[in-house]
């Protein structure tokens, strides 16, 4: 028998992820994790791993990445109620691709929560790997669902890396780009993400080329290997090595998110490349050889006995153990003929495209983007986040129904074994802090759970309101307040603030919903947090309800206006003249001011290469983000929920209700611009404005 890794391998599964049905003829078959299960115990590798079952992550794990929103419509949607929501639908891009199945939320919960239990092993040093072949999930976004992906694991999991590791490696050899970890930390270089994939020919998701670099502090943090079709395990490599070995060289990551598709091997339904099982683990053994603290998950894969074999083998890898070539007898043995083995020969043979002065080429631009890193990015010192917060509700035993038979899952949940994860850290942890806790911590920390308990009680009373009555009522009588979001690997990450609880909820008592009387009035930013809490609490009215009440509580009075005229500032406060301004900035800029009210504005050069007669506020209409001007893209593109606007600050895409404000960007006598308050009409068009 080989001799045993040394590392510390954990193992998370879940027999019920197994059970998952998308659909007749879905290419998604989740049940190729059971046939994965089986051969790994028919092969006894489980002997020498740390086999746990993962938790049910929590809807307000969920929501560190994802919006709110998007996370309760998945927890309440089934498949009886999909007729009646299919604007929502739309909205979060459910349907053929995504479609809502039995159990979907459940199913997200336990595949997520195998990632985040992984991550967190990994940083209290309890594992050198984790593995869960259930995960890797990367194409959902924030707001929505994409390519069978509903939750994005793997990017709550590197969210619980970075809490303790400066850097964060992303590598992903799935046959498609992985678009959603990209894009959630494309901005930031914490995160560097790696893909080798398919690019070209309008396969999905159409995203990847070489020359996305990321942007701001995050330029060259993101690599992207496109590649063409057919590509074998020599070519692969040929490629595949040089890149990483250059990327662990610039950017020395803590710890590495290793997503592995097995789509990217050859005969697979929807992919297009000519790898082996020894080219495809390949790639982990040599990410292995680097010796970081290292999480494994699954991804694409849809001829599912062949996925079985890749991840039953990767696992093999991990263990440095070398398997039989005939397959064990398992539950599932029927599947593999005929030729019950692990290792097969394609049935079909795609040229290969990858010319090898293509793969010079792209192998040489990579490596030279890589180069631009001078040294591995830093962090500034701070206070390390706690661990994934797990709400306590319902523990009281009188809440539970004695005559109710428990399900398979809660009674797993009460069993209490010595070599389980969670009891030994969490028994640990509290004979390490009880004796130095003080009275203070203790009573800070009972407001906060109170408070925390009594946010998710009130979430889940607004549901039922069918009025806009009922809704300030409640409001009125109780505010919720939120704290300054704070950033972490680029991706805002929302909090609770127990903080001076009572005192804002008596300046807030009495307060009236509807916008003071006074001609030219914009509500300041606290009066548009409430609105925009409102807004949340009221999310299950009609369209038209919420539109009416966001119109009658933001739009001014009499004449429509933002106040009298004020001349724009510089992020130095200076003022703007339209001579200077276009000095240093070129035909088609959008650019930030200091609007009217205190409110960023854009100043736009029109391809006259004049400063053009409007400013677009850069207040989103939504949420009250600001909107940023993506210059590849000629676009905003809103950060907190992705609606996008054109040039002209018009919504071309939702959920955004209204299309961004606008005001008058005059030149004055000596020179300066001045904004001016809006019209009763949209002066470019002369028809009525967006509030009418």
């Amino acid at each position: 028998m080989p001799k045993q890794s040394k590392d510390r391998i954990s193992y998370f599964y879940d027999a019920e992820v197994g059970s998952v049905y998308y659909g007749p003829n879905h290419p998604m078959k989740p049940h190729r994790l059971c046939m994965t299960h089986h051969l790994v115990m028919g092969y006894e590798l489980h002997k020498k791993l740390e086999i746990y079952r993962p938790r049910k992550a929590h809807p307000v794990e969920l929501a560190q990445f994802h919006s709110e929103d998007y996370v309760d419509f998945l927890a309440r949607v089934t498949p009886e109620h999909v007729n009646e929501n299919l604007q929502q639908l739309q909205r979060y891009n459910l349907g053929e691709d995504c479609p809502i199945f039995e159990g979907l939320f459940n199913f997200c919960q336990v595949y997520t929560g195998g990632s985040i239990d992984g991550a967190t092993r990994l940083n209290h040093n309890l594992s050198d790997i984790a593995i869960n072949w259930a995960g890797g999930l990367h194409h959902a976004k924030k707001r929505e669902a994409s390519g069978f992906c509903y939750i994005n694991d793997l990017v709550l999991a590197i969210l619980e890396l970075l809490k303790y590791h400066p850097r964060v490696l992303y590598l992903d050899i799935d046959v498609h780009h992985g678009d959603g970890v990209e894009e959630a930390f494309y901005l930031t270089d914490r995160v560097m993400t790696v893909s080798f994939h398919k690019y070209g020919d309008y396969f999905f998701p159409g995203t990847g080329d070489v020359k996305d670099v990321g942007e701001k502090k995050g330029k060259y943090c993101s690599v992207n290997v496109p590649l063409r079709d057919g590509i074998d395990d020599l070519t692969f490599q040929r490629i595949f090595q040089p890149v990483m070995r250059k990327v662990m060289e610039t950017y020395q990551p803590g710890a590495i998110v290793l997503q592995c598709g097995a789509d990217s091997l050859g005969n697979d339904r929807l992919g297009c490349f000519s790898l082996s099982l020894d080219g495809h683990a390949e790639c982990v053994k040599f990410m292995k050889g680097f010796k970081v603290p290292m999480l494994v998950t699954g991804g694409g894969g849809y001829t599912k006995n062949n996925v079985a074999r890749c991840w039953a083998y990767e696992t093999a890898v991990l263990l440095d153990t070398k398997l039989d070539n005939n397959l064990p007898e398992n539950d599932y043995y029927e599947y593999y003929a005929p030729q019950y083995t692990l290792k097969t020969r394609p049935h079909q043979v795609i040229e290969n495209m990858n010319v090898r002065s293509y793969i010079e080429q792209i192998k040489k631009e990579v490596i030279e983007n890589l180069k631009a890193i001078e040294h591995a990015p830093g962090v500034q010192m701070h206070e390390v986040p706690p661990d994934n917060y797990i709400p306590e509700l319902n523990d009281d035993e009188e809440d539970e129904n004695p005559d109710e038979r428990l399900g398979q899952y809660a009674m797993d949940r009460n069993i209490k074994r010595d070599e389980e994860f969670y009891d030994m850290y969490w028994q640990e942890k509290k004979k390490t802090t009880t004796t130095t806790t003080t009275t203070t911590e203790v009573e800070e920390r009972e407001r906060e759970r109170e408070f925390r308990t009594q946010a998710a009680v009130e979430r889940e009373e607004t549901k039922g309101f069918r009025s806009r009555a009922e809704v300030c009522k409640r409001m009125s009588a109780s505010v919720k307040t939120m704290s300054a979001k704070k950033c972490l690997g680029g991706v805002s990450l929302p909090q609770r603030c127990a903080v001076a609880r009572t005192a804002k909820v008596g300046r807030a008592t009495g307060l009236k919903v509807r916008a003071a009387g006074a001609g030219g009035f914009v509500p300041d930013m606290p009066r548009r947090n409430i609105m925009n809490l409102l807004l949340v609490a009221a999310a299950g009215l009609p369209g038209a309800t919420m539109l009416g009440a966001y119109a009658f509580f933001f739009v001014p009075k009499g004449g429509g206006g933002g106040g009298a005229g004020l001349t724009a500032k510089d992020a130095l406060g200076n003022d703007v003249t339209e001579q200077g301004w276009l000095a240093s900035h070129q035909v088609g800029d959008h650019s930030l001011t200091q609007g009217l009210k205190g409110d960023p504005t854009y100043l736009v050069v029109n391809d006259e290469g004049k400063i053009e007669n409007f400013g677009i506020n850069a207040v989103c209409t939504h949420l009250g983000c600001v909107v940023p001007w993506n210059v590849p893209e000629k676009k905003f593109k809103c950060p907190c929920h992705g609606s996008q606007y054109n040039a002209q600050g018009r919504v071309i895409r939702g959920p955004a209700p209204l299309s961004l404000a606008l005001a008058h960007a005059d030149i004055s006598e000596d020179n300066k611009v001045v904004f001016t308050p809006w019209t009763e009409t949209d002066f470019r068009t002369g028809l009525d404005p967006w509030w009418k």
